[in-house]
């Protein structure tokens, strides 16, 4: 069904001039494609439409074009070059992030477009076993996490390209464009239309520009992360739990000063554990003397969600924990809404 609403969609963006449009409907075309095993195809058009996006400076289509085609290569099976799309699709989603203009919308624009960074960890969980894996895995959770940790702490802010107030002009223009047509003030949207081009042509000339002069550097303070580095920064008697989601998958990570484990979890298991972990806590809302007279079920009921937590989130790395006096946990999606000092305990 998608497939066949992503092909007229293409053609009529292209027939009323809506290049931007077309691209992102033949890029759906390109997906559906892909899911329905028509991983051929998919490929010719992938390319084609990349190279296409690539010339006229459509960013974020060509960068979900890079995700798309690490994506093929996953499914037929080559890992190593899975792997190069996908970093290069999360270079050019970190890159991208940078440009623009506030925090809510550099969130809003990670949020919506982590499918590479997490095809990247799924590539490191399924990696076989090596004295690398689990520093891959680690590095994989920790690609997603440090761009929007660099912004909080205002470090991308030197890495914004002067062409942002023209980014936002466009950003501005685009929208204005999408109103007329949807008004079919015919005129205006014409008018819109030039104007957009103009800008696109002009934000293309300067990222060119930059990137010649920059040899497309990485920003100031851009460092990547090294899970060798982690480990020299751990003192002995401390370790580092890094938990992270893939989809519907729940990878952790051990770190110490001398040894890295990597691990998969009961995704499924934790999620409803922690679901009805949250219910029994918000029963609490109910007041005073409402938890007064249930106080032992709700404690008994929330003590057993934290034990089965605890074996499904905390037990199976605890050899790997050992005897360290200060853990570290990192956590991630649902496993930030649990009181990480009770995982520990057996109940």
């Amino acid at each position: 069904a998608a497939l066949g609403e992503a092909e007229p969609a293409a053609a009529l963006g292209a027939e009323a001039g809506a290049a931007g449009w077309a691209g992102e409907a033949a890029l759906q075309a390109c997906r559906a494609l892909r899911l329905l095993g028509r991983g051929a195809e998919a490929q010719r058009r992938v390319d084609t439409l990349h190279a296409e996006a690539e010339a006229a400076g459509w960013d974020e289509t060509a960068t979900a074009c890079l995700t798309e085609r690490g994506l093929l290569a996953r499914d037929r099976g080559d890992a190593e070059a899975a792997r190069q799309w996908l970093e290069q699709a999360a270079d050019a989603l970190e890159a991208r992030r940078a440009e623009l203009p506030a925090d809510e919308f550099r969130a809003a624009y990670a949020g919506d477009r982590r499918e590479a960074f997490e095809a990247l960890l799924e590539l490191a969980l399924d990696a076989p076993a090596s004295a690398g894996a689990a520093a891959r895995v680690l590095e994989a959770l920790e690609r997603s996490r440090a761009p929007a940790l660099r912004l909080a702490a205002g470090q991308g802010e030197r890495g914004v390209p002067a062409g942002t107030v023209a980014r936002q002009q466009l950003d501005w223009s685009r929208a204005a464009w999408q109103r007329a047509l949807a008004l079919g003030d015919t005129a205006r949207a014409t008018e819109l239309a030039e104007q957009v081009r103009a800008l696109e042509a002009e934000l293309l000339e300067r990222r060119r520009r930059a990137r010649a002069a920059a040899g497309q550097a990485a920003p100031a303070g851009a460092v990547p992360f090294s899970a060798a580095r982690l480990q020299a920064a751990l003192a002995e008697g401390q370790a580092l739990v890094a938990y992270g989601w893939a989809g519907r998958r729940l990878a952790a990570v051990v770190a110490t000063r001398t040894r890295l484990q990597r691990f998969e979890l009961a995704a499924d298991e934790v999620a409803v554990r922690a679901e009805q972990l949250r219910f029994q806590i918000n029963a609490l809302r109910f007041g005073a003397p409402a938890g007064q007279r249930h106080a032992t079920l709700l404690l008994e009921r929330a003590q057993a969600h934290l034990g089965a937590l605890h074996r499904l989130l905390w037990a199976p790395l605890a050899a790997a924990v050992g005897r360290a006096d200060v853990v570290v946990i990192v956590p991630s999606g649902l496993v930030h809404t649990l009181p990480g000092a009770a995982l520990g305990r057996d109940g």
